[in-house]
């Protein structure tokens, strides 16, 4: 998401509430390994694939295909290239398209809606074996793996390029014992994950001096309370003014619009 909160963008402005920038522009890109971006365009709802002609193989794909489809053609060389992505996108309906038009294969997460008829373990059987415990099933023809691994949960993936051989181990964090061991060891006394970056400092307190309000008695004895010049800041009377004008004898900034005068009411009982 690429923030904006203006207007004037039409059906190219998007709202996703599980982004970190909830409102902006949605894009589409393709990155290398090494996170530069070789392709992108933006999501534009109806209107986004107007100008592009699918093919019949195409078009069955839905949205998800099609995005990876058209970024897939401007890659310069598609039989020595790798593809992954999650599973909005991924149906083995694509893998084996990409697979057979331009010799791409591609590894992506797939959601449980989309294995069509394979029969794999349920959670409960995969979680009764234990962790790393998983299930596959393979398509020769298709040269398609599917696979089920459990973990916390479950999660199921596609791939035209791997399959579930070699087998090997890989090293886990575990946060309770990171969160012992690390003070233990006089590296940091943080929680959670260890970091590469040193602990920003902590942002310093801005002081900010109040007026205290003027007494009863001064302030509605109807004398010498003239409005004069003052810097910018938040009416005391009302909650969302703004004013640069203050009483001279109360010391308080007060507001004066067309709409209000907090300097007059300010000032009656």
């Amino acid at each position: 998401m690429v923030p904006y909160k203006g207007t004037r963008a039409g059906n190219l402005r998007q709202y996703i509430k599980s982004k970190p920038h909830k409102w902006g522009f949605k894009l589409f890109a393709r990155a290398g390994v090494s996170g530069i971006i070789y392709d992108f365009f933006p999501y534009a709802g109806s209107i986004t694939f107007d100008e592009d002609t699918f093919t019949e193989d195409e078009k069955a794909l839905g949205q998800g295909g099609q995005v990876v489809a058209k970024l897939c053609k401007s890659i310069s060389e598609p039989n020595n290239s790798q593809v992954c992505f999650d599973n909005f996108f991924t149906s083995l309906e694509l893998l084996v398209y990409l697979k057979e038009h331009y010799q791409i294969y591609c590894t992506g997460t797939l959601r449980a809606n989309r294995k069509r008829n394979l029969q794999l373990k349920n959670d409960k059987q995969l979680s009764t074996e234990g962790r790393e415990s998983f299930d596959y099933r393979t398509d020769s023809r298709a040269g398609i793996t599917v696979i089920k691994w459990y973990d916390n949960k479950s999660v199921i993936l596609a791939s035209s390029f791997v399959g579930v051989q070699p087998l090997g181990t890989v090293k886990r964090y575990v946060i309770s014992e990171i969160a012992f061991s690390l003070p233990r060891a006089g590296r940091s006394s943080r929680r959670g994950r260890p970091s590469s970056e040193e602990a920003p400092e902590p942002a310093k307190k801005i002081m900010r001096v109040v007026v205290p309000r003027p007494t009863t008695d001064v302030r509605y004895d109807n004398i010498d309370h003239w409005p004069i010049h003052a810097d910018k800041g938040r009416c005391r009377l009302c909650p969302k003014g703004w004013s640069r004008m203050k009483c001279s004898k109360c010391q308080v900034v007060l507001c004066w619009t067309k709409e209000r005068n907090c300097f007059l009411d300010f000032h009656k009982k």
